[in-house]
């Protein structure tokens, strides 16, 4: 009896232990949170005027109606809409958008298609093009320069 008396515990010191060390790395936790924010806080204030050119918005805007403070919110939201479909080419109208529906294999293989498509069927346009600098080759581009460079 004494021993399963002392099992016991044992075994309840141990969970106690268990979660004394939980609680303290919660705490840990929370601490190291609150001095990254307290680092960026102080950031923003020593350099506004970088964080306000980035979009921050350093004060905070008084309002004396519920009816400005509601404008103010739809305009920040506005201006904070996710992209819904870029155009990769601005520089001619017809050439395909990626669309973003959510999922990201299918975006991109939608638009890939719409993009081959697109080619075969304005390949003069999309010679004209052009690529830009630092970008990489095409295949094509790619095995052209090594035949001249191989004759």
């Amino acid at each position: 009896m004494k021993k399963i008396i002392l099992s016991a515990m044992v075994i309840g010191f141990g969970f106690s232990c268990v979660q004394a060390q939980e609680i303290n790395t919660g705490s840990n936790d929370v601490n190291v949170q609150n001095q990254k924010d307290q680092q960026k806080k102080e950031l923003i204030q020593s350099n506004p005027q970088a964080y306000e050119a980035q979009g921050g918005n350093v004060k905070e805007p008084k309002f004396n109606t519920k009816a400005e403070k509601d404008t103010y919110d739809q305009q920040m939201n506005a201006q904070n809409e996710p992209i819904k479909a870029r155009v990769v080419m601005p520089s001619d109208p017809t050439f395909p958008k990626y669309i973003i529906t959510g999922d990201e294999s299918l975006d991109a293989s939608n638009y890939m298609m719409a993009k081959d498509e697109w080619i075969r069927n304005n390949q003069s346009k999309y010679d004209q093009m052009g690529t830009p600098e630092g970008a990489p080759l095409s295949k094509e581009a790619r095995l052209k320069l090594d035949e001249n460079l191989n004759k």
